[in-house]
């Protein structure tokens, strides 16, 4: 608790098109409550097929986390909603 969790994604389309739709969420392993979330806008008008996110965020309980096991879950698809959809998960460890 209290770390900062750097997160960096590099999407890619399989399908040798632009990277059009992401998400990235981060859930509690146990009760699946989820604390993030992102983009807000999963849409990226994007014309490559590579795409970096990068963010970060703080392990706090003001931001919903507690100790216990976590998801990290990317997600990234085509134009269509689940168009060529691939999902990757890691699984982490908060500890007090």
């Amino acid at each position: 608790m209290g770390d900062i969790l750097p997160i960096q994604v590099e999407f890619e389309s399989h399908a040798g098109e632009a990277v059009e739709h992401i998400n990235i969420r981060i859930f509690n392993k146990t009760n699946l409550t989820e604390v993030y979330s992102e983009p807000s806008d999963p849409h990226l008008n994007g014309e490559d097929p590579v795409f970096m996110f990068e963010d970060q965020v703080q392990l706090t309980a003001a931001n919903g986390f507690s100790a216990g096991d976590w998801i990290i879950e990317a997600t990234v698809w085509g134009h269509d909603d689940g168009q060529d959809q691939v999902t990757e998960k890691v699984e982490f460890h908060v500890n007090p």
